[in-house]
């Protein structure tokens, strides 16, 4: 494993920081054959997952630090460019695509490159709780996605949104 570290100066609103970790993901998913993105900042290669982290700090301007453990086998200074390059495309993107939401510039590419889309998952809280268990539906503009619960017996389909932060997606067991 190689450490990914990638520090980036986004001229961007702060409310829109919490998309550079899928965008950085997505970038780093498109150098591989076959890599996907599991929401909303892990890459799966492999048959193995890694997470993409983004953290914010201030240091005469906003600062965000990039970070992953790469598999062997990752180039790491190809992935700190393709990191830095798609998070500054994005920036450049965002006065334009602000409307569509923090991860509009970027989200047709992150659904097309989706793990699990339309298949079944758990939500897993940050406490390791099952959240809700469902086809993962759909996904918006503020990275919000909607899993469909199953119907029961009288009870129709119910559609639950989860924000990025409140839980990781698993394949269902």
């Amino acid at each position: 494993m190689s450490e990914l570290i990638c520090e980036v100066r986004p001229n961007v609103a702060m409310g829109f920081l919490d998309a550079i970790g899928p965008c950085a993901a997505l970038a780093l998913a498109s150098m591989q054959d076959g890599a996907q993105v599991r929401w909303p900042s892990d890459v799966v290669w492999s048959g193995e997952a890694f997470a993409v982290r983004a953290g914010a700090r201030y240091d005469e301007g906003v600062v965000v630090d990039v970070r992953a453990e790469l598999p062997e086998g990752w180039p790491v200074d190809a992935a700190r460019d393709a990191v830095a390059a798609a998070i500054e495309r994005w920036a450049q993107a965002m006065p334009d695509g602000a409307a569509a939401g923090p991860w509009g510039p970027f989200l047709s590419d992150y659904f097309d490159a989706m793990e699990l889309m339309g298949q079944g998952v758990d939500a897993i809280a940050p406490s390791g709780d099952t959240i809700v268990s469902g086809r993962l539906a759909g996904i918006d503009g503020w990275g919000r996605v909607t899993i469909q619960s199953q119907p029961s017996g009288d009870v129709p389909v119910a559609e639950t949104e989860l924000a990025p932060g409140s839980a990781t997606l698993v394949p269902a067991e």
